[in-house]
């Protein structure tokens, strides 16, 4: 590391470490923010995702320490650890104790470099060394306080936030745009399949059958590559769509019936998102190179439609309408974990026209999901490449140039 540069503790490099309410105040849905864990995203605090508390519980977290202000930097140190958001906001809320708040001491460290060093793949990988308890994993604030960064002069800082910015914008472009046609593609959805007179109205069980995955033991599990694909709640996106970063290896027992192929549907049987966002909602198996199958777990149904009535393609697309998401969240039972009620599935109505038309909806609303995709693979690249950046520069394995444009010329 260059003489200019130094390393220093947080705890030296700060102002102040500490975290948030180590109580739970009452919420509601008005009121100050209440940020949590769940509420930092990529883009840092999502205040819209916030439950809020009273004034009386404000300004008593505000006299505790627990409400950030302006260039402080927060730090997800339970169960969750490393999720980072700089605080660029001038409202006033409050935080809970899973979020440590750094105050970095600005003559030293830029809240926006503190932020990049501790999202960055070394000191994720260092603080995940730092967890201890047994229920809940956590950083202790001991601990975090003495982990050391780098500290480069200021004007360095800057010209680094400025070069992994600049990935950044261009990620927030694709994010947008992804957002924007993921929008067009629900309102088309909705548009094209208002039924009308024409179309048929059949019964969930007239039309669909159903058939549930396998109930398995850790022990099951196998190491990626060894025994067979295995899809699972994972695998099945909020709102629906395949994840393939869900995908499990089993080598366990399983039936002919709890073996899926590329093209077949699934739907969720159970959810753990406080929104009900992953429950019923459908994903078509992918192709699996070098597999051509995979099993199921019980999380997961695989629901076959009447060929001679209704095409995949298009129930895929029906059970992502708005009408049939409430549905599956009526339908519905249980606490922390969210159980689909699949007996009362035969209550759901099923609406299709001819198998011409079900075919150039799938078609049209299939392109704008191609499109939607290939936009969020390479976000992925993008990101993949800001983590490999960020990595160089901070552990100084390239020259830190004057500019991104000349960045990309070397």
């Amino acid at each position: 590391m260059a003489e200019t540069w130094r390393r220093a503790t947080l705890d030296a490099a700060c102002l102040n470490i500490t975290d948030g309410s180590h109580y739970s105040p009452q919420t509601s849905t008005t009121g100050f923010p209440y940020v949590t864990v769940r509420n930092l995203g990529s883009r840092g605090i999502d205040f819209e995702s916030c439950e809020g508390v009273d004034e009386r519980s404000f300004l008593e977290l505000q006299r505790a320490g627990c409400s950030p202000e302006p260039g402080d930097v927060l730090f997800s140190k339970d169960g969750t650890v490393g999720k980072v958001a700089v605080n660029d906001s001038d409202r006033k809320f409050v935080v809970l104790s899973s979020l440590a708040i750094l105050r970095p001491n600005k003559q030293l460290l830029g809240p926006a470099f503190l932020g990049l060093v501790l999202s960055s793949e070394a000191f994720q990988h260092a603080a995940t060394q730092e967890k201890t308890g047994l229920a809940i994993k956590r950083v202790v604030l001991k601990n975090l306080r003495a982990m050391e960064i780098p500290v480069p002069p200021l004007p360095v800082q800057r010209r680094i936030v400025d070069l992994v910015g600049a990935l950044d914008t261009q990620i927030e472009v694709l994010t947008s745009e992804a957002t924007a046609i993921g929008q067009y593609r629900v309102s088309l959805r909705e548009a094209l399949m208002s039924s009308d007179a024409s179309w048929q109205d059949s019964s969930w069980s007239e039309v669909v059958t159903r058939t549930t995955g396998i109930s398995y033991a850790s022990g099951d599990l196998a190491s990626h590559g060894e025994g067979l694909p295995f899809i699972n709640l994972k695998s099945i996106g909020r709102g629906g769509g395949y994840r393939p970063e869900g995908l499990k290896w089993y080598r366990g027992a399983y039936k002919n019936s709890q073996v899926v192929r590329a093209g077949e549907l699934l739907i969720a049987n159970t959810d753990l998102t406080r929104d009900k966002a992953i429950l019923g909602c459908p994903a078509i198996v992918p192709n699996l190179p070098d597999f051509g199958r995979a099993c199921i777990s019980l999380d997961v149904s695989r629901v076959v439609p009447d060929p001679t009535r209704l095409l995949t393609g298009f129930l895929y697309e029906f059970l992502q309408l708005a009408s049939s998401r409430d549905f599956m969240k009526t339908h519905s039972s249980g606490t922390t974990v969210m159980h689909l009620k699949t007996k009362e599935l035969v209550d759901l109505r099923v609406r299709y026209p001819g198998l011409a038309d079900q075919q150039e909806i799938a078609v049209t609303l299939g392109r704008i999901e191609d499109l939607s995709a290939a936009l969020s693979h390479e976000e992925d690249r993008l990101h993949a490449i800001r983590g490999c950046l960020a990595t160089a520069l901070l552990g100084r394995d390239i020259e830190i140039p004057e500019s991104y444009d000349t960045l990309l010329a070397v």
